[in-house]
């Protein structure tokens, strides 16, 4: 079991490593929006909601990001859909080595199927082959009255 553990951890690190990068991180604010656009060579369509706007960047590969920012202007939670997973290191930005911590002691493991839920930060990831998902938020950060389930 702990070999299969191990694997599936080397095949996210290599997944998360071959995948496009991005700079906008949970946490930051806005303005590293457009720099995820540029790097991403996606389309940014901003979407307004209730004390929030969601930033799509859709890439012509496939991949869609969404980033999630506050009526303060902070990035408080991301999510994806596309045939890799985005660079994870980027979009969690200082929250990425709590990620790896739990997700590392976690003690069931399924193949690309991550949940990671501390604290401070919520990740959960899934999928099969080019079809993979995820997202990750800041329970904290959350908009006044908002559920987590607006970060999809």
């Amino acid at each position: 079991m702990i070999q299969r553990f191990q694997l599936g951890l080397l095949l996210l690190a290599a997944m998360i490593a071959s995948a496009p990068r991005a700079s906008a991180a949970l946490g930051q604010p806005v303005r590293s929006v457009e720099g995820d656009r540029i790097m991403m060579q996606g389309e940014l369509k901003i979407i307004p909601g209730e004390g929030f706007t969601v930033h799509q960047i859709a890439t012509r590969a496939g991949i869609t990001v969404k980033e999630y920012v506050s009526a303060d202007g902070v990035v408080f939670g991301v999510s994806w859909h596309g045939s890799v997973f985005p660079d994870l290191s980027h979009l969690l930005g200082s929250y990425f080595a709590e990620f790896q911590r739990a997700a590392a002691a976690q003690a069931t493991y399924r193949r690309r199927h991550i949940m990671v839920h501390t604290q401070k930060l919520v990740v959960e990831t899934g999928g099969h082959m080019r079809d993979l998902r995820g997202r990750a938020y800041l329970p904290a950060l959350l908009p006044a009255g908002a559920s987590a389930a607006i970060v999809e």
